[in-house]
């Protein structure tokens, strides 16, 4: 049993001492993380314009659209979906119609 400790313990020396990398051990210089940072963040971005547009699309289709829909839309979570309609009415592209449980949003009308 301590021979077996002990040849893993070697050989898990051995291991990290061949596949040791010079330097900080940081694969990317700092200016390579924020575009890598920046890049994220853009397709984050993306990602949540081409949601609202998606939900948009459904209150038109269906005439309104409830933070279960856009729950379901997207398999996300009820704050996010309605942070998403929220923020569809701020923008208004939707307008909030009642409140607590019978709340929901219809297509913005000028």
């Amino acid at each position: 049993m301590y021979i077996g400790i002990a040849i893993g313990f070697v050989l898990g020396f051995f291991v990290s001492f061949v596949f040791k990398k010079k330097g900080t051990g940081v694969p990317w210089s700092s200016a390579q993380a924020r575009e890598l940072g920046e890049k994220g963040r853009k397709s984050i971005a993306a990602r949540i314009l081409r949601r609202k547009d998606r939900i948009v699309k459904f209150a038109q289709e269906k005439g309104q659209v409830r933070i279960d829909d856009a729950e379901d839309l997207f398999c996300i979570s009820d704050d996010t979906a309605g942070e998403y309609l929220r923020e569809l009415a701020e923008e208004k592209r939707l307008t909030k119609v009642g409140s607590g449980k019978g709340l929901y949003y219809v297509p913005y009308e000028n």
